[in-house]
């Protein structure tokens, strides 16, 4: 097996370190040794000097520039829709999906609210439900948004949005890629599924509108999610003959995971990010096993979780292992197409004893009893 990457997951470079797997370095680039001129844009700033678009000055000059000279333009802005919620500005009511109990994401085309965690979905009314008032306003920015307000300020090159929505039919990417390579100059804007293998040698800008949108979740990896993504945003742009530029906007400029994505700097990312883990004992130093329990009760999905927890507490202290459990606890996506969650995760020195603790949860059969039962060892994205 041969894992690839410029950014290898922090686990599989720490496993290289150990001798668990053996290191292979690319010294140069395939393309071009030419360096990106890459620039970190402090949004508060911006903020400050009374700059309330979505583009900061540095950003919309370089696009301005690049279209002038019938050059290409990627946008990352990593949130589909058009906002992010609806909400009634005279009583603060926020429209909800009443299966995940979550905010509903506002689709422009076609008009409506969307769960983007089950399906569910509604019309936009427009009078607030809970007291009348016409003052609803759609909040937050997704691409719909940004693919609008851009066709509006350059309406004479093609903007191009390419995210979940945009690419459900058959061949839905091949087509918006063909459409993008078409256009002789034009902006691309999308999800994170344009951060990676695009390869157009006429795109000289690329802009990470928000950095922070991954930066602050729940999630150990987020640091690593956010690093990731900016250096393989930045490897987008000056593939060609013609010097490329990045621009990564942020309210974070500090983090250590920014700095080392605007200097394409793996090794001071990781030797930051690796003192984290061994610190909050995240893996590779632990291993993880997440339980999820679930049920369309909500007193039987936490009862059924404590009694887990205690029993499996219980169990640890008689085999004497090291074990640690955490939670339960009720994850972001608390209820999911109707049932709600919980979650437990227990943090191991040995695999072998989660893979037991697996064998264990299994057999006693709370399926049988109309619960939902889901493990995982490792997941790259938590509950």
């Amino acid at each position: 097996v041969i894992l690839g990457s410029a950014t290898p997951s922090v686990e599989s470079y720490y496993y290289a370190g150990q001798g668990r797997f053996r290191l292979h370095l690319l010294e140069q680039k395939a393309l071009t040794d030419r360096p990106v001129e890459t620039h970190l844009i402090d949004m508060r700033q911006e903020l400050t000097s009374g700059n309330r678009s979505f583009l900061s000055a540095a950003l919309e000059t370089a696009i301005d520039q690049a279209l002038a000279q019938k050059e290409q333009v990627i946008l990352l802005n990593n949130r589909r829709g058009y906002a992010k919620f609806v909400s009634c500005r005279k009583c603060g009511f926020v429209y909800k999906c009443p299966d995940c109990e979550l905010p509903l994401t506002y689709h422009k085309e076609p008009e409506g609210m969307v769960c983007h965690h089950c399906g569910w979905s509604q019309g936009l009314q427009r009078l607030c439900p809970n007291c009348g008032s016409p003052y609803l306003k759609a909040f937050g920015m997704g691409t719909q948004k940004i693919e609008k307000e851009l066709k509006a300020k350059y309406p004479q090159v093609p903007v191009i949005r390419m995210d979940h929505d945009s690419t459900r039919t058959k061949h839905g990417h091949d087509v918006k890629l063909q459409e993008f390579a078409r256009a002789e100059s034009g902006i691309l804007i999308g999800t994170q599924m344009i951060a990676k293998g695009l390869d157009f040698h006429n795109v000289t800008v690329v802009g990470v509108l928000a950095v922070d949108q991954g930066l602050y979740t729940d999630d150990f990896r987020a640091g690593e999610r956010t690093f990731q993504l900016l250096t393989q945003m930045i490897g987008r742009t000056g593939r060609g003959e013609k010097p490329g530029q990045a621009f990564l906007q942020t309210y974070s400029p500090q983090h250590f995971a920014v700095q080392a994505g605007l200097h394409q700097d793996y090794e001071a990312f990781y030797r930051e990010e690796i003192r984290y883990r061994q610190l909050l004992k995240n893996p590779p130093f632990t291993e993880i096993l997440e339980i999820t329990i679930t049920h369309l009760d909500l007193a039987e999905t936490e009862r059924m979780a404590a009694l887990l927890a205690a029993e499996l507490k219980e169990l640890l202290t008689l085999k004497n292992w090291q074990i640690s459990v955490i939670g339960p606890a009720a994850p972001y996506l608390f209820k999911q197409a109707g049932a709600y969650r919980r979650v437990l995760l227990l943090k191991a020195n040995q695999h072998k004893e989660l893979t037991f603790l697996m064998r264990y949860l299994y057999n006693k059969g709370i399926e049988k009893m109309g619960f939902g039962l889901y493990l995982s060892i490792n997941p790259q994205f938590f509950s």
